[in-house]
């Protein structure tokens, strides 16, 4: 079960019309808990009409800022959003889980690489993260984003990400793809009138070739716009495996998998989990929700298949997800299945989620 704290909001900052940014105030003795990785998210629960709700959040500072922030769309339909006159502001106190995800990069100093973001609305957040943490501490490495939006009011870190490109130039180029401006002329460079496309991705990366022999791409934002880049890299033979998607939206349909469970009657599973070799009966409940009624303590955070908060690696046997929104295609052949949504239809089966 994820494992939540109680964190005082030390600063609310509003970072356009439809974007928040919330700072929170951790305390000593949780601050090595709360360390992050650049591009991962926190777990926030509230209460609603007397249910308790969780969401997750991009983090949207950087590790060398020394601080934890997540920053949330404040005009969308989600029940934070929508109560963040109570919730949202300084002093306020929120249930928060510890730092979670796999959308992450491992910053070297000593690494020379290209790095390629492709973002769209509030996909930026957990891009922003890391970008920040590779200009600062990743040198000799280039960084390129592509951002679009409806209008220039309402790019998220606008500001901030202009001073960015003042500060790192150079290393740091910066283009904003803007939908609904008309046919207003381009004022620069940095701002080009349409919706990303295969076009745009194409002459984005022709505009800006990589000045390294390595080169990874990070794709974040609404499904279609990722489909259509990751496809567009595809077909530009950038290999699979140099790009990387965040796909930690409930709102999607495209890595959805629905399939008619064949499960079996009964299961004898045997599971590694924190070290701990444990043997249970599986029946009509999914691998998780098995163990959390047995009394384990596994990992989980959204429980819809999103996340991947509850991956483990299946060894033996065989599963069906009724879900999967989490895994790509290559992750789920090499054994990794979302514990949350996974029914045995074997008799037996092994897995470990101390992978």
């Amino acid at each position: 079960m994820a494992e939540f704290h109680l964190l005082k909001v030390k600063m609310v900052i509003e970072e356009s019309k439809d974007a928040t940014t919330i700072v929170f105030d951790v305390p000593a003795d949780l601050e090595q808990l709360y360390r992050f990785k650049p591009g991962q998210y926190l777990t926030l629960e509230y209460e609603e009409a007397g249910n308790l709700v969780t969401r997750m959040y991009s983090i949207s500072s950087a590790p060398y800022e020394q601080k934890l922030s997540v920053t949330i769309k404040t005009k969308s339909p989600d029940t934070l959003s929508n109560h963040r006159d109570q919730i949202l502001k300084q002093g306020a106190v929120i249930k928060v889980s510890p730092p979670r995800g796999m959308f992450t990069v491992k910053i070297n100093p000593d690494k020379r690489a290209a790095y390629y973001f492709l973002g769209a609305g509030s996909g930026i957040v957990p891009l922003y993260s890391m970008m920040k943490s590779i200009l600062e501490q990743e040198p000799l490495s280039t960084v390129h984003l592509l951002y679009g939006n409806r209008s220039y009011n309402d790019i998220i870190f606008r500001d901030a990400l202009i001073d960015l490109n003042e500060t790192y130039s150079g290393q740091f180029f910066l283009r904003f793809q803007l939908s609904q401006e008309g046919n207003r002329p381009l004022i620069n460079t940095n701002r080009v009138i349409g919706r990303i496309d295969m076009k745009i991705i194409q002459r984005f990366l022709e505009d800006y070739p990589k000045q390294a022999n390595t080169a990874f791409y990070f794709i974040s934002g609404p499904q279609d716009m990722i489909h259509t880049t990751q496809q567009t890299l595809v077909e530009m033979g950038i290999h699979k495996n140099d790009i990387f998607v965040e796909r930690n939206n409930n709102n999607t349909d495209l890595n959805k998998i629905e399939t008619d469970i064949s499960m079996v009657n009964s299961c004898k599973a045997h599971i590694t989990l924190d070290g701990n070799e444990i043997d249970i009966e599986i029946k009509e409940q999914t691998i998780l929700q098995t163990l959390l009624d047995a009394g384990y303590d596994p990992p989980f955070s959204c429980t819809s298949g999103v996340c991947t908060t509850c991956m483990a690696k299946l060894s033996k046997g065989s599963v069906e997800m009724e879900e999967n929104y989490g895994l790509d295609e290559d992750e789920v052949a090499d054994g990794f299945i979302l514990t949350c949504q996974s029914h045995p239809t074997s008799d037996e089966i092994e897995l470990s989620y101390d992978v």
